[in-house]
Protein backbone atom coordinates (compact mmCIF):
# COMPACT_ATOMS: atom_id res chain seq x y z
CA UNK A 1 0.00 0.00 0.00
CA UNK A 2 2.77 2.42 0.95
CA UNK A 3 4.75 1.54 -2.19
CA UNK A 4 1.72 2.26 -4.42
CA UNK A 5 1.19 5.61 -2.74
CA UNK A 6 4.86 6.53 -3.18
CA UNK A 7 4.72 5.56 -6.88
CA UNK A 8 1.56 7.62 -7.35
CA UNK A 9 3.14 10.63 -5.64
CA UNK A 10 6.28 10.34 -7.76
CA UNK A 11 4.22 10.06 -10.95
CA UNK A 12 2.13 13.09 -10.00
CA UNK A 13 5.27 15.10 -9.15
CA UNK A 14 6.84 14.19 -12.50
CA UNK A 15 3.65 15.14 -14.34
CA UNK A 16 3.55 18.55 -12.66
CA UNK A 17 7.22 19.13 -13.47
CA UNK A 18 6.61 18.32 -17.14
CA UNK A 19 3.56 20.56 -17.29
CA UNK A 20 5.59 23.37 -15.74
CA UNK A 21 8.42 22.80 -18.20
CA UNK A 22 6.16 22.84 -21.26
CA UNK A 23 3.63 25.42 -20.05
CA UNK A 24 4.26 27.97 -22.82
CA UNK A 25 3.99 25.55 -25.78
CA UNK A 26 0.87 23.94 -24.30
CA UNK A 27 -0.81 27.31 -23.77
CA UNK A 28 0.09 28.41 -27.31
CA UNK A 29 -1.30 25.17 -28.72
CA UNK A 30 -4.56 25.57 -26.81
CA UNK A 31 -4.89 29.21 -27.87
CA UNK A 32 -4.32 28.24 -31.52
CA UNK A 33 -6.82 25.38 -31.44
CA UNK A 34 -9.54 27.13 -29.43
CA UNK A 35 -9.00 30.53 -31.07
CA UNK A 36 -9.11 29.00 -34.55
CA UNK A 37 -12.25 27.08 -33.63
CA UNK A 38 -13.98 30.22 -32.40
CA UNK A 39 -12.91 32.09 -35.53
CA UNK A 40 -14.10 29.28 -37.79
CA UNK A 41 -17.42 29.19 -35.94
CA UNK A 42 -17.96 32.93 -36.36
CA UNK A 43 -17.06 32.92 -40.07
CA UNK A 44 -19.12 29.79 -40.77
CA UNK A 45 -22.22 31.25 -39.13
CA UNK A 46 -21.90 34.47 -41.13
CA UNK A 47 -21.60 32.49 -44.36
CA UNK A 48 -24.50 30.14 -43.72
CA UNK A 49 -22.51 26.95 -43.09
CA UNK A 50 -24.44 24.27 -41.22
CA UNK A 51 -22.85 23.86 -37.78
CA UNK A 52 -24.51 22.25 -34.82
CA UNK A 53 -22.32 23.77 -32.09
CA UNK A 54 -19.15 25.58 -31.14
CA UNK A 55 -17.57 22.28 -30.15
CA UNK A 56 -18.12 20.99 -33.69
CA UNK A 57 -16.27 24.04 -35.03
CA UNK A 58 -13.34 23.43 -32.69
CA UNK A 59 -13.32 19.74 -33.67
CA UNK A 60 -13.30 20.58 -37.38
CA UNK A 61 -10.52 23.12 -36.90
CA UNK A 62 -8.44 20.56 -34.99
CA UNK A 63 -9.01 17.90 -37.64
CA UNK A 64 -7.90 20.11 -40.50
CA UNK A 65 -4.74 20.97 -38.59
CA UNK A 66 -3.85 17.35 -37.90
CA UNK A 67 -5.31 15.54 -40.94
CA UNK A 68 -5.58 18.18 -43.68
CA UNK A 69 -6.22 15.73 -46.50
CA UNK A 70 -8.91 13.87 -44.57
CA UNK A 71 -11.32 16.77 -44.12
CA UNK A 72 -13.22 18.77 -46.71
CA UNK A 73 -14.18 22.30 -45.91
CA UNK A 74 -16.71 24.36 -47.76
CA UNK A 75 -15.96 25.40 -51.32
CA UNK A 76 -16.22 29.07 -50.29
CA UNK A 77 -12.88 30.89 -50.61
CA UNK A 78 -13.14 32.44 -47.14
CA UNK A 79 -12.43 29.04 -45.59
CA UNK A 80 -9.14 28.56 -47.47
CA UNK A 81 -7.24 30.18 -44.61
CA UNK A 82 -8.20 27.32 -42.34
CA UNK A 83 -6.33 24.81 -44.44
CA UNK A 84 -3.02 26.05 -42.93
CA UNK A 85 -1.31 25.96 -46.32
CA UNK A 86 -1.53 22.15 -46.27
CA UNK A 87 -1.88 20.64 -49.69
CA UNK A 88 -3.22 17.07 -49.60
CA UNK A 89 -0.02 15.51 -50.98
CA UNK A 90 2.50 18.00 -49.64
CA UNK A 91 3.63 15.91 -46.65
CA UNK A 92 3.48 12.49 -48.26
CA UNK A 93 6.55 10.39 -48.26
CA UNK A 94 7.93 9.97 -51.82
CA UNK A 95 7.56 6.19 -51.57
CA UNK A 96 4.21 6.15 -49.78
CA UNK A 97 2.50 4.37 -52.69
CA UNK A 98 4.59 1.24 -52.28
CA UNK A 99 3.15 0.70 -48.80
CA UNK A 100 -0.50 0.91 -49.78
CA UNK A 101 -2.47 -1.86 -51.38
CA UNK A 102 -3.92 -1.26 -54.86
Amino acid sequence: MKKNRRNWQASWRDTLLLLGEFRTPLVLFLVAILGGGFLYHAIARQNGEPLSSLSESIYQHTLVGIFPSQWRFSEKPIFAGFLFHHAPDRHRHPRADQFTSP
